[in-house]
């Protein structure tokens, strides 16, 4: 439209207002409206109308009248609704360690003493996947012909310094058998089945999570002394790792991150756990504590495991004796195998896990085992084959086992003594003629466990043959297999009096574990610095210094 066409503000169509209204005064102002005009318009206007166009205009004018008065129903118009169906939720698929691996890493805060334990669900796991090196802990096997995962290709020798925790492949190949694996699992859910809601493993109280029957009973001490919950709780939960259960994978991954965080809640601010000055259970439950805490940092990586892991080795390396070994207190300035044979396991798994141990700990405590050592390789327990240690009660009613010789022979193999040392061999040989028995006066479920370590680390195959036989034979057959003690082994041997049927259960669980719980040493030292475990420790470290500064 032009712009002659459009109108002002306030004028209709685009005209004058004075050209419209009659009565508008300006009209006569302008003498544009007189009285002659008006009268010829009138006649004008009749004169058109007379005509036959001016009768039709009329005629359609009035039908349009009509027409407009009229209302014309329209039928309504129906609602569409439209019905939008969602696809169904796809169902989650089990991810595996390599997919998670894969995963973006988020850094978490790593709790001080005094700050809320984090939850372990809510950490990311490494972001590093193992590649073969003997410090990782990879269960993959990576030397055959068929794909497995990104790890690599099978079957063939375990990647991992933790060796294959499921159960599978190297217990056949070691001498154990599906029974074994079978009654591995019985174990284990027999264990699972007593934890407490807390977490822990009630030392005397267990009996109050009995759900299967009647409450356990059996022959020998069903209930242990009320204060080694720590120790227990940590021999649990190392049975329940030596399968490959963690606080984030595994069948039993809830009973052990329940175990985990109330365990860590136990850690003092000097990195002590379950420890108590004077007493001679706080001794082993630092021990066994600090093993957990230690493995179960190697076996995940999470940044909350980190530092109670750290402090508790902190701890055991400061109670040592300085260039020997320990004993009940904290220097006190004696020492004994059987509490220095526990902190060598300690610290070896610490180390295995990356965590920073000094040489001179194991020098110490190789040191110790040599004064404790007679000439036929008999190791005493604080003097030269000077006999084991004996639990109060029960004096005269077992046999003595070479119990503490198998703690030296295991503790030089982890030092890094080759099996060739004439001392080792000999203990060896003193083990080989005591193979487990299961008997009245003969069940030592402590000598079987470190026996059967040092045995299967020594590597000679018909030795070891002989003694994991007697083993199996000791132990298989002799584990419950109806009611709610289905799974447990009855608690008839020496050191059952302070553990009851928890600790005979986690130790015959955690010796017939040997067959895949860690790589076969071969005098070559477990103990030894594992190849980049100090970078894991210290890119680890730094992880948590970021963490904290956000």
């Amino acid at each position: 439209m032009s712009g002659r066409n459009r109108s002002r503000a306030g004028e209709p169509f685009g005209g004058r207002a004075d050209d419209y209204y009659e009565d508008d005064p300006g009209g006569e102002k302008d003498g544009a409206w007189g009285e002659e005009p008006r009268a010829g318009l009138r006649q004008r206007v009749l004169a058109v109308f007379g005509t036959s166009y001016g009768v039709s205009l009329v005629a359609h004018g009035g039908l349009l009248l009509v027409l407009m008065t009229i209302a014309i129903a329209v039928p309504a118009r129906e609602e569409v609704r439209t019905l939008a169906i969602k696809p169904p939720r796809p169902r989650p698929q089990p991810r595996d360690d390599a997919k998670l691996a894969e995963e973006t890493h988020i850094e978490v805060p790593v709790p001080e003493a005094d700050e809320p334990v984090v939850d372990l669900l809510d950490e990311p796991p490494t972001p590093e996947p193992p590649k073969g090196e003997p410090d990782h802990a990879s269960n993959k096997r990576l030397d055959a012909h068929a794909f497995v995962d990104t790890f690599g290709v099978g079957p063939g020798e375990s990647a991992g310094r933790y060796g294959r925790r499921d159960g599978m492949g190297r217990a056949s190949r070691f001498g154990g058998s599906p029974e074994t694996v079978r009654r591995t699992e019985e174990g284990l859910r027999w264990l699972a089945a007593h934890q407490s809601p807390d977490g822990r493993w009630d030392s005397d109280g267990w009996t109050a999570n009995c759900s299967r029957g009647p409450t356990c009973a059996g022959p020998g001490d069903n209930l242990g002394a009320p204060n080694v919950d720590v120790g227990l709780t940590s021999l649990a939960l190392l049975a329940f790792m030596g399968q490959g259960n963690t606080p984030r994978f595994g069948p039993f991954k809830r009973v052990v991150r329940r175990g985990m965080r109330w365990l860590r809640r136990q850690q003092r601010a000097d990195g002590s756990v379950g420890f108590v000055e004077g007493g001679h259970a706080g001794a082993y439950q630092q021990a066994t504590a600090t093993m957990a805490l230690a493995e179960a940092y190697g076996l995940t990586r999470l940044p909350s495991l980190w530092r109670p892991a750290e402090r508790a080795v902190a701890f055991v390396l400061a109670a040592r004796n300085p260039g020997l070994g320990w004993r009940y207190g904290v220097r006190d300035g004696r020492n004994d195998t059987s509490v220095t044979g526990w902190m060598v396991l300690a610290l070896k798994a610490a180390r295995v896990a990356g965590l920073e141990v000094p040489d001179e700990a194991f020098a110490g405590a190789l040191a110790w085992i040599d004064r404790a050592t007679s000439s036929d390789g008999a190791v005493g327990y604080m003097t030269p084959g000077g006999g084991s240690s004996v639990l109060g009660g029960n004096e005269g009613r077992f046999e003595e086992q070479p119990t503490l010789t198998a703690v030296g022979v295991l503790c030089r193999l982890f030092a890094g003594q080759r099996p060739a040392e004439d001392r080792l061999r000999r203990g060896v040989r003193l083990l080989a003629q005591r193979p487990p028995a299961w008997g009245e006066r003969t069940v030592n479920f402590y000598y079987w466990y470190y026996g059967t370590y040092a045995m299967f680390h020594f590597g000679d195959d018909r030795k070891w043959a002989s003694w994991n036989a007697a083993m199996r034979q000791a132990i298989e057959p002799h584990q419950r297999e109806r009611g709610c003690e289905r799974g447990s082994w009855d608690p008839v041997g020496e050191w059952c009096k302070s553990g009851g049927r928890v600790y005979a259960t986690a130790m015959n669980v955690l010796t017939l574990e040997i067959y895949y719980r860690y790589r076969r040493a071969h005098g070559k030292g477990l103990a030894a610095k594992p190849g980049g475990a100090r970078q894991h420790q210290v890119a680890d470290a730094g992880s948590a210094r970021r963490s904290r500064r956000r």
